[in-house]
Parts: C-alpha cells; sequence; structure tokens
C-alpha cells in the first residue's frame, strides 16, 4: 500500500490573460481609448506588458517605458460592477491528483470540461429516455441494460455525472449504429476488453445490441399524427423519412393500428358497394353454386366458343415468363429480389450471433433491391426482429464495424456509474465503459502496491481512527490483487477498492467559473479534502493572475 499526497498541475492557460480580458472588456465598454501606454513614445504605443514595474518592448517606438497598471485597474472596475463575463475570454486547465469521491464531486460543476470518458446528453439509454433525462431527474427509471458475457441484463444505476463540455466525435457503423461520445470513452471489443476511442480506428470492430428505430419522432408524436391529425401511415413515412413498414410496425406496437384507417381513397377497397352488399353479392353467389350453377367455360375449347379462343390468345401473348433475369417476363433490368434473396445460401450459421437454425437475408440500408454481396447478410429470426425494430428488443451482443469518426462539435457530456460486478451500460446500441476505471492498478502501482490518497482523519487517544483507515485499505489492496492474480478481470475486481483510491482528472475552465468554483470550494462548509484541492488550485491561479482571484479568501 502507498499513501500519495494530492496535487494540481497547471497544464494550460491563455497567453497574457489579463490583457486578453482587458482588450475584450473594453470593446463592450467602447472604451479602447483609455488604454494606458508607455512613457518613452508619450502615450502613442500600448504596453507590451501588464506587469507593473517591469519594463518590456514597446509595440510602437520599442522603448522601455514603465508599464501602467491600465489592465488591473480595469477589471478591479468590472469585478465591482459585476460584469464578470467578460473573464470568460480567459481560461486555464489543470491536471488534479485526488481520491475518487473527490473527482466525482469535481465534475458536478457544469461550465468546466474534463478529460474523463464522457459519452453525449442525447446518448439513447432506453427507447423512451436520454442520459441528460436522466441525470436532470425527468424520468424516474434507474434500471438500464447493461452486457454480461454476451448476454444483456437489466442492470441499476448507482449514479450520474454531468462532466461539463468536451469535443464530441460521431461513430457510425456498418449495422447502422451511431453515437456521439468524445475521444476518451470506452467501447468493448471482441475480446471482451475496453478501448477508448482515440485507440479505435474505422474497420475496427466494437460489441453493439441492435439498432435505433429508423422513425426519429416519439410515440406520442406518432399517435397524434394518426389519430389526432388523419394521417395514413404512408403519409407518415413520407413526411419523416422512414419506411413504410417501420411506421406499421410501430403502430402495431403501440395497439392503435385499424385497417384502411385515414385512407384517402376508401372507394377502392369496395368498388361503390357497402359492406352489407358485398355480404349480399357473396351468399347469393354461394347459393348459386349449392343449386347447380356451374363456370360457363368449363371443360370449353377455344374451337367449342369464340370467348373461349380470345382468351387463350391473350395469355399466350402476355404469357409470364418465370426465368431468372432478362429472360423473366417482368423483368424491368437490375436485380429481382427474389433472386437476391438466394444469394449468399452457403452461409449456414448467423453472422451476427452465429446460431443455426433458419436464417433470413437482410438487407443492411434495408432497401430490398440493392441485392450487393456487400448489402446482404444472413442472420436468425431473432437478429432480424432486432435489426428491424430497434436495439433494445436485443438479448444479445455481437461485434459490428466501424465505418466513420467525424468530428461533431462541441456539447455536454454525462457518464454513469453502474452496479457492479458488470461495469457497463448500452447507449445507443453500443456496450460502453461507465465512469469507474477501467485499469489494472497492480501494473501501475509500485511493486505491487496500490496508491491511496489519506483523508483528514481526528487526532483521538489511541490514534485508533487512522488506524482503523490503513488496516480498511491494506485488506481492499489485498483482496483487488487476489482477484486479479486467481484471474479475475480488472474491471471486476476493481468493485472493491474504495473511494480513497487515487484518481487523476484533468479539468479546464474559464476565469468565471474558476471563481465560482473557488467560491463554493474554499467554504469552510466544504469537505476538507476539496478545500485542499480549491486552495492548491488557487494558488496556481494568483500566480496567472493577482486581480482576478485575490478577493475570493
Amino acid at each position: 500500500m502507498k499513501i500519495v499526497e494530492p496535487s494540481v498541475t497547471l497544464i494550460h492557460c491563455t497567453s497574457e490573460p489579463e490583457r486578453t480580458i482587458e482588450r475584450m472588456g473594453r470593446i463592450c465598454y467602447q472604451s479602447n481609448h483609455k488604454v494606458k501606454a508607455c512613457e518613452s513614445c508619450q502615450g502613442e504605443g500600448r504596453r507590451e506588458s501588464i506587469i507593473v514595474g517591469q519594463k518590456h518592448p514597446c509595440e510602437i517606438c520599442h522603448g522601455t517605458g514603465t508599464d501602467i497598471e491600465s489592465a488591473i485597474a480595469f477589471i478591479k472596475m468590472i469585478l465591482s460592477n459585476g460584469h464578470e463575463s467578460v473573464l470568460e475570454h480567459a481560461s486555464a486547465g489543470f491536471s488534479i491528483v485526488t481520491d475518487r469521491g473527490v473527482t466525482h464531486e469535481i465534475v458536478r460543476h457544469r461550465l468546466a470540461s474534463y478529460s474523463q470518458e464522457c459519452i453525449s446528453g442525447r446518448a439513447r439509454l432506453s427507447r423512451n429516455f436520454t442520459i441528460a433525462q436522466l441525470w436532470e431527474g425527468k424520468t424516474p427509471k434507474k434500471y438500464i441494460k447493461s452486457a454480461a458475457n454476451g448476454v444483456i441484463i437489466s442492470n441499476s444505476v448507482m449514479s450520474t455525472f454531468y462532466k461539463g463540455r468536451a469535443p464530441v466525435f460521431k461513430v457510425e457503423t456498418q449495422l447502422g449504429y451511431k453515437t456521439f461520445v468524445t475521444k476518451a470513452h470506452e467501447f468493448q471489443t471482441k475480446d471482451g476488453s475496453f478501448a477508448r476511442l482515440k485507440d479505435l480506428c474505422v474497420g475496427d470492430s466494437v460489441m453493439v445490441n441492435g439498432r435505433p428505430s429508423l422513425l426519429t419522432i416519439t410515440d406520442a408524436s406518432l399517435k397524434h399524427l394518426y389519430l389526432k391529425d388523419g394521417l395514413a401511415p404512408e403519409e407518415i413515412a413520407r413526411i419523416h423519412g422512414a419506411p413504410y413498414r417501420t411506421i406499421l410496425r410501430r403502430l402495431h406496437a403501440l395497439g392503435i393500428f385499424q385497417a384502411h384507417k385515414n385512407d384517402k381513397n376508401p372507394g377502392k377497397y369496395q368498388r361503390g358497394h357497402t359492406i352489407l352488399s358485398v355480404e349480399k353479392m357473396r351468399q347469393n353467389i354461394l347459393s348459386g353454386y349449392a343449386q347447380g350453377r356451374k363456370v360457363w367455360n368449363r371443360l370449353l375449347t377455344e374451337d367449342q366458343h369464340p370467348s373461349v379462343k380470345k382468351q387463350a390468345i391473350g395469355l399466350r401473348k402476355h404469357h409470364h415468363n418465370n426465368e431468372v433475369g432478362p429472360a423473366n417476363s417482368c423483368w424491368k433490368g437490375g436485380v429481382s429480389r427474389s433472386y437476391g434473396q438466394r444469394r449468399k445460401l452457403h452461409v449456414l450459421r448467423c453472422e451476427l450471433c452465429d446460431r443455426s437454425g433458419k436464417l433470413h437475408t437482410h438487407h443492411l440500408d434495408e432497401n430490398p433491391k440493392n441485392n450487393t454481396d456487400r448489402n446482404l447478410i444472413r442472420i436468425c429470426v431473432n437478429c432480424h426482429v432486432k435489426l428491424h425494430r430497434g436495439w433494445w428488443v436485443g438479448t444479445i451482443t455481437h461485434a459490428d464495424r466501424i465505418e466513420s469518426i467525424t468530428p461533431a462539435g462541441v456539447e455536454d457530456v454525462f457518464d454513469l456509474e453502474m452496479k457492479g460486478p458488470f461495469h457497463n451500460y448500452i447507449a445507443d446500441g453500443f456496450v460502453m465503459h461507465n465512469s469507474t476505471r477501467y485499469c489494472n492498478y497492480s501494473k501501475d502501482s509500485f511493486e505491487g502496491e496500490i496508491s491511496f490518497i489519506e483523508p483528514p482523519l481526528p487526532e483521538l487517544p489511541g490514534n485508533a481512527p487512522p488506524q482503523l483507515w490503513y488496516d480498511a485499505m491494506y485488506e481492499a489492496e489485498c483482496s483487488y490483487l487476489h482477484m486479479v492474480n486467481i484471474g479475475i478481470a480488472p474491471q471486476i475486481a476493481r468493485s472493491v477498492l474504495p473511494n480513497s483510491l487515487k484518481s487523476e482528472i484533468g479539468m479546464t475552465a474559464n476565469f468565471r467559473e474558476w471563481r465560482h468554483f473557488l467560491r463554493l470550494r474554499t467554504s469552510p462548509k466544504a469537505h476538507p479534502q476539496m478545500r485542499q484541492i480549491a486552495e492548491m488550485i488557487r494558488s496556481e491561479l494568483l500566480k496567472l493572475s493577482v486581480v482576478c482571484f485575490e478577493d475570493i479568501t
């Protein structure tokens, strides 16, 4: 067991933050003419630095006049007026080493950016809600899907974390899955391990569970269009760019489908007849045959009756040839659907779950006329239903190939902590790793030791509390190392490690958010370990700009 001290390291900062804040702020106030200048050139050129007392070359005269407190005075003025939005033009990022409990508290600051693994808030955890809705408490549902050795099970959510705004990338696969995650987010691969997106590339395979519905509107919107607005399924499919059969399946699943409902031409089914007249005509025909009525042309040849001869000539002229390809009388060019479905018949096992039995031919782009080998796969009945109805109905996982990874801007990102031992969850059909670290700590440690952060323990007679904490950490370390040594996966063994485990997180925020962070986290009411980290950050920020942070004590 190894005890380490918490630490804070500055990674990056806006160049000349105070001067940047002054320039952007004076644009708001239209007071660029009030910037004080170098003494050497009689106020014609701006000073090169805002550090009081130092001499730097002037931008115009290149002299070495003493700099004036132009930026400092300006920043003090805007802070006194409460105009802190100007501070957002300067930012700083730190690498923070602390325990896991403190990192979970840090990521609650919504306007900062973090370098841990995270996923876009629009990622769907089920058919009905997203991860952002779960974090905001808009759904009481706390049970989502996890993957357990290739089988999809129901699992419970322990915690939901907001991790600020970060650049996200759109990941699309061969079967049509797509999701938006950061470069640090982890996907499950074929061998059951997890790999970060930055280590994956186009052509690699990740584990998935079905595909999202091609109809993106909610069930409530579909019900309103069908029942209130009176739109037919064909019209809904045309408006929302979804396949007609997808609309039918959703209407059947909701139990609201009615044959011929909202049809704009109902007469085409009855040709002027009513239900009663059609039934009356049917009974008349049946009674006629019961009384000895016969088909008029039964057993007649074309030489015996002119009408039969006319019918025979028409059949010979328009005879249907049931051959394949151009020899088929209905051929219009291209490959027929029936011929396409007969391809790849040499495949005897499902290409997704590797099960044997009855197989179907599935078109990846759901275009039945596109019968190229690349667009066809042979799958079992269960996988076929899952691909058409949505990933949430799947019960097993299978591999899918990444087709593209493209930047998708900056978004609010989140992550989950799932109940062990299966630390993963299904989002947008992908098997994602949750926020607990997937790391073999025995490999990262020194001589088999695991690093912990010691909390502020009370001083009592007999030194009982500190010793109890050390004993608990030692037992957790021994349990983890023993589980790893006997072959248990590290992501499962790590469930025995406590919150005092050393963790590292990268955090970047603008100066305005850092001021908010310090006000909250340096308060006497804040957690002692969080106060310790906040004081370290404040000391580093004071080295960057005294005027921006000196009033926070």
